[in-house]
C-alpha cells in the first residue's frame, strides 16, 4: 500500500486517535483501526478489497488469498468466471442490493440508493456514508466530538433495556407469591393508612383477598398514638379485604371520620387480578394476597424507626406475626412478598446525609424481623414513590425525595419505583389511593413473574 499523509486525526479528550482522513497520490480517505476506505482500498479485519485498475479490482483476506477477482470484464470466484459489466451488471444481477451483514455492521451497495457505500449498525443507525459525488460522511466531528447524541441515547436505552430482561429473566431476589397467604403491606406515615381519604371505595372482595382484622389499618394509626401495638379489629383474624371509614380512635363508621380508603385494596385486587391474567385463571383459588397497613401519621422516619420510643416499630411487627398467627391457626402457609414504603412528608427537612442511611437501616430492619416471622430466606420486594414537591424544598435539594430514587437505583432487583405523587386530584383523595396502588401492583407484575 501506497505512503499515506494525514489530514485529519479524530481523536478522544485525552488524544487517543481513533480515526483519520488521509492523502495519497490516488486521492482522499478515511481509515481507522478496523476499517481502511481509500479510492485504491476498501479493507476491514477480514478482508482487503484492492482496485487495481479503472474497471477491476479483488477481494482477499488477511493472508493474501484472492477470493475473488473482478478485472478487464470477469468475474471469477469459488471457481466460476462470468463475464460482468461492471458493478451495475453486478448489483443487477443479484439484485437491488448487494451487501455484507454481521451482528455488528452492515456494509451495502444499493442501486437505488444516493450513496454508493453504507454502513450501518444493527440499530439501523448509519455511521458511515460514501455518497455517489464522493463525499465521506461520518458521525464523527473534528475534534474528537461525538455528534449524534441521540444515537448515543439510543444505545444507551438499549443496553438498559437488556439489562432489565435479563435481571427479570434471571429469577427471583426476593419472595414470590407461592404460599397458601401470601403477605404485603403498606408503612410509613398518613398516606400509608389512608388519612384524609374520607370514604371507602372497594366495598367487595370477589378475588379472596384478605385482611388482618376488619379494617386494613388496625386501630391505632393517627399521630397522636402511643400504643406500640397494630391493634387489628376484631383481634388476630383474616376476613375479606374490604375497606371501611374510621374514626381517629379506630371505630367503624359509615357517615364520618377522616380515614377512608386505603391502597391496599387497590394494590392487591389488581395484583391478583394480573396474577389471574398470567395464569388463564378466573381466580387462582391455591393463593390468597392478605395485607395490612401498619403506618402512623404525621411521623418522621426517626420516629417509625426500630428503636425509637414510643415503638411505633413494633407495629409492623405485631401486624405481621397476627397474620402469621392466623395463618397458622387456619393451617395455611404464609409468605411476607410486598412492601410499600410511603414516607417521607414529615422529612422534608432531614439531610439527605442523615435520611438515606436511616431508610437503609429501616429496609434492613424489616427484611430481617419479616424473613425471621415468615421463615423465608428471600426478603420481600418494596415499592416507592417519589415525594410530593409540597413536603420538599430546593433549600434542602429535595434531600428526601431524591434518597428514595437513589434507594431504587441501589437495590436492583429488590425494590422498585412506581410514581410520583401527583395523583389527581391529590394524593390523599380516595381517587389518588386508587391510581397509586393500581400503579405498585403494574410494577409488582414485573417483579412476580409466572409462578
Amino acid at each position: 500500500m501506497m505512503t499515506a499523509e494525514t489530514l485529519v486525526d479524530f481523536c478522544d479528550e485525552d488524544g487517543v486517535i481513533g480515526a483519520k482522513v488521509s492523502m495519497n497520490q490516488q486521492g482522499i480517505g478515511f481509515s481507522s483501526g478496523a476499517v481502511d476506505l481509500m479510492p485504491e482500498l476498501l479493507q476491514n479485519l477480514l478482508f482487503s478489497l484492492f482496485k487495481t485498475s479503472e474497471d477491476g479490482f479483488f477481494l482477499q483476506d488477511e493472508d493474501g488469498h484472492i477470493l475473488a477477482d473482478f478485472r478487464n470484464g470477469i468475474a471469477r470466484a469459488l471457481g466460476v468466471t462470468v463475464k460482468y459489466d461492471w458493478v451495475t451488471q453486478i448489483v443487477s444481477m443479484l439484485g437491488s442490493n448487494l451487501g455484507l451483514e454481521s451482528s455488528a455492521v452492515r456494509f451495502f451497495v444499493d442501486s437505488s440508493s444516493d450513496d454508493i457505500l453504507t454502513m450501518m449498525d444493527p440499530d439501523g443507525v448509519i455511521f458511515l456514508r460514501l455518497t455517489k459525488d464522493f463525499q465521506l460522511l461520518t458521525r464523527i466531528n473534528m475534534g474528537g466530538s461525538v455528534s449524534g447524541q441521540d444515537t448515543i441515547a439510543r444505545m444507551s436505552n438499549r443496553a438498559l433495556s437488556r439489562i432489565t430482561a435479563t435481571s427479570r429473566q434471571r429469577g427471583y431476589l426476593t419472595q414470590m407469591p407461592t404460599a397458601d397467604i401470601n403477605v404485603f403491606l403498606n408503612v410509613g406515615q398518613s398516606h400509608s393508612v389512608g388519612t384524609f381519604s374520607r370514604v371507602a371505595l372497594s366495598v367487595g372482595q370477589a378475588l379472596g383477598n384478605l385482611m388482618l382484622g376488619h379494617s386494613p389499618r388496625g386501630t391505632n394509626y393517627v399521630n397522636t398514638t402511643t400504643s406500640e401495638v397494630y391493634g387489628p379489629v376484631g383481634g388476630n383474624i383474616l376476613v375479606e379485604l374490604v375497606e371501611v371509614r374510621q374514626l381517629d380512635d379506630g371505630t367503624l363508621s359509615t357517615t364520618s371520620g377522616s380515614f377512608g380508603e386505603t391502597s391496599l385494596s387497590g394494590w392487591l385486587n389488581m395484583a391478583k387480578t394480573l396474577h389471574n391474567q398470567r395464569l388463564m385463571t378466573e381466580n387462582d383459588t391455591s393463593r390468597a394476597f392478605a395485607g395490612a397497613c401498619p403506618g402512623v401519621g404525621g411521623k418522621s422516619l426517626a420516629q417509625l424507626s426500630k428503636g425509637a420510643s414510643p415503638n411505633l416499630y413494633n407495629h409492623i411487627i405485631t401486624a405481621m406475626q397476627g397474620i402469621k398467627e392466623a395463618a397458622d391457626a387456619a393451617g395455611k402457609t404464609s409468605r411476607l412478598c410486598g412492601i410499600t414504603f410511603m414516607q417521607m412528608e414529615n422529612d422534608g427537612s432531614t439531610p439527605y446525609d442523615t435520611y438515606y442511611p436511616q431508610l437503609e437501616q429501616f429496609y434492613s430492619d424489616i427484611n430481617t424481623d419479616g424473613m425471621a416471622i415468615f421463615g423465608q430466606t428471600r426478603p420481600p420486594h418494596w415499592y416507592f414513590y417519589q415525594g410530593g414537591g409540597m413536603y420538599t424544598s430546593d433549600t434542602n435539594s429535595m434531600a428526601a425525595s431524591r434518597a428514595l430514587l437513589d434507594f431504587c437505583d441501589n437495590h436492583p432487583g429488590l425494590a422498585s419505583f412506581v410514581n410520583p405523587v401527583g395523583q389527581l386530584p391529590n394524593p390523599v383523595n380516595p381517587d389518588g389511593m386508587t391510581t397509586i396502588s393500581l400503579q405498585t401492583a403494574i410494577a409488582g407484575l414485573a417483579v412476580m413473574w409466572v409462578v
